[in-house]
């Protein structure tokens, strides 16, 4: 990984207050960590330290750091990597930055990005490319770090997946996540469920039936159980009639 470049000061400004006023004149508050028992307060060019943040590697860039005075008097280098970014995302500006100093001989954890190459068969066929884990764990010394790695997703059929176990990471890099995690899939399209046609009220009515799911309404309802009320109610009357003619 392309290693990149970047001036620091010390800064007396501590709290709210004096980070507010840093930023103000274009200084992003940060803190060096791993210099000695104790952190190093310091204050980086917004500018400078946005080239950083967009360039190669990103928040995962090893950087040499150069601090233009210490509280000796002399000028500080490090090797350093980006340890914790606070950003206003409202804003779309970077608050506070943690620097941590490590050993150009000594082996690392850290993150990198993990990139798609080709196009999936699976594609080609109507279905969709899902990128499920965008960054890799990984363990290295600094200089093997990788800028991202590159997986080749062109054999990738509808319903299969990559996982963290078929990556083949670059020489000297371990990779650190659950070999079993997916990394990319390609799923099935949705497909749109066609609405089965209704077979009208008229139609069904025409037919001599009730249309299908359809009910009577309650006021037909009511009408037929007045007609079965007057039937036997005349029913009655009948019998009534009968049985006074036996009398006479």
């Amino acid at each position: 990984m392309e290693r990149m470049k970047l001036k620091a000061e010390l800064r007396d400004e501590r709290g709210t207050r004096g980070a507010k006023r840093l930023r103000r004149k274009g200084v992003v508050p940060a803190v060096l960590y791993g210099e000695g028992p104790e952190s190093m307060a310091i204050g980086v060019d917004t500018k400078d330290l946005s080239k950083v943040l967009r360039g190669k590697g990103g928040e995962h860039a090893i950087i040499d750091l150069q601090v233009e005075k210490t509280s000796e008097g002399k000028p500080l280098k490090k090797t350093v990597i980006v340890k914790e970014v606070q950003r206003d995302h409202i804003k779309d500006i970077v608050l506070h930055v943690d620097f941590a100093a490590i050993s150009l001989t000594e082996k690392l954890a850290t993150k990198v990005a993990v990139v798609d190459s080709g196009e999936a068969v699976g594609v080609t066929q109507g279905g969709i490319l899902e990128h499920i884990l965008r960054e890799l764990n990984i363990e290295c010394l600094p200089a093997d770090i990788p800028e991202r790695i590159l997986v080749d997703v062109s054999g990738l059929m509808i319903g299969k997946s990559i996982k963290v176990g078929d990556i083949v990471s670059p020489p000297d890099v371990k990779i650190l996540n659950d070999a079993n995690l997916i990394v990319f899939t390609v799923s099935v399209p949705k497909v749109e469920v066609e609405k089965v046609e209704e077979v009208p009220a008229e139609e069904a009515a025409a037919a001599g039936a009730p249309a299908e799911g359809e009910e009577k309404k309650p006021e037909e309802e009511k009408e037929g159980a007045k007609g079965k009320e007057k039937e036997g109610a005349k029913g009655k009357e009948k019998e009534q009639q009968k049985e006074k003619g036996k009398e006479k």
